[in-house]
């Protein structure tokens, strides 16, 4: 486990602000499953049909956003970095949403035309205050087959013109195309040699496919399955993780427990989990596909509730 280092809250803070202050500094790359989040909201009523339930839906309050890997992307740039957002996406009304969103808020998408894209449909009742139920797109078997050869390979060439210049890359997998050949392990093999450090997001379906990485940081439903034991204390199962992951560093989100983080001393890694539970904090106070900006990081750094 990780041994964090006496230290005073204030001189904690300023290291941790700090940390944040560097994030414009910083160019990183995302791989990964690129989807469309859609939240709609409406009026639920009852209908005469047995059982059913309708939601007239407000056409001006649809809200679309970046989701997958396209999140992961908007959090980092939100933070200040700069971002390119590597992954496939359809000729259709979905990756069309997406693109916009991108230029937008001023992520650099390299994303090959394939396939069917993603997306995922919420709908909120006004009555209820949550979301009702959900809609998923572009997810029959026939659309989420792996990669072509030809398209990993052309990824695989923009991504190694452009790796120089990047201080880190995150692979943000969901386990819908982009990780189920062997892109992964390819794009972690040139991260290793330019240098990177490198974060991996793994479902079990594909960890064996996205060894190697700097850090491996599932949730803990998805760390059990990976390393195929239930059970384990944390200190126990975040260490046979970075073991199976091959990594240098491992962590394993817990939910309403935080994170744990294993291997180092009190450094990088451990600010940079740190600095995780106070942005995780904040997305869950609000509602659907968030982004944290770094004025509210600091804010929560420096005025903890």
């Amino acid at each position: 486990m990780v041994m964090v280092m006496p230290m005073d809250e204030m001189t904690q803070k300023k290291r941790l602000i700090e940390r944040v202050r560097d994030f414009p500094r910083l160019s990183v790359a995302v791989v990964g499953d690129i989807m469309l989040d859609v939240m709609r909201y409406g009026h639920s009523r009852a209908t005469k049909e047995a059982a059913a339930f309708a939601l007239k839906v407000d056409d001006g309050k649809t809200n679309y956003a970046l989701g997958g890997a396209g999140n992961v992307a908007a959090n980092i740039r939100s933070l200040g970095a700069q971002v390119d957002l590597y992954g496939v996406l359809g000729e259709d009304d979905a990756g069309r949403r997406i693109r916009a969103l991108c230029k937008v808020v001023g992520i650099t998408l390299i994303a090959l035309k394939d396939g069917q894209t993603i997306s995922k449909e919420r709908y909120f009742s006004a009555e209820h205050g949550t979301c009702v139920f959900r809609a998923d797109f572009g997810e029959s078997p026939q659309t989420l087959l792996p990669l072509a050869l030809q398209k990993t390979t052309e990824l695989l060439k923009l991504f190694r013109l452009n790796a120089k210049r990047y201080s880190g890359i995150a692979l943000s997998d969901y386990n819908k195309r982009v990780f189920r050949g062997d892109l992964g392990q390819r794009v972690l093999g040139i991260a290793r040699r330019s240098k990177l450090v490198s974060i991996v997001d793994p479902k079990p379906e594909n960890a064996s496919l996205l060894l190697g990485g700097t850090l491996v940081r599932p949730n803990h439903e998805e760390a059990e399955s990976i390393v195929g034991v239930k059970g384990l204390s944390d200190r126990e199962l975040v260490r046979l993780l970075k073991q199976k992951m091959k990594s240098t560093y491992a962590s394993i989100t817990c939910g309403a427990r935080g994170l744990v983080m294993y291997d180092g001393g009190f450094g990088d890694v451990v600010e940079a989990g740190i600095l995780a539970n106070h942005a995780a904090g904040l997305a869950v106070e609000k509602l659907g596909t968030a982004v944290v900006t770094a004025g509210e990081l600091i804010r929560r750094i420096t005025f903890r509730p």
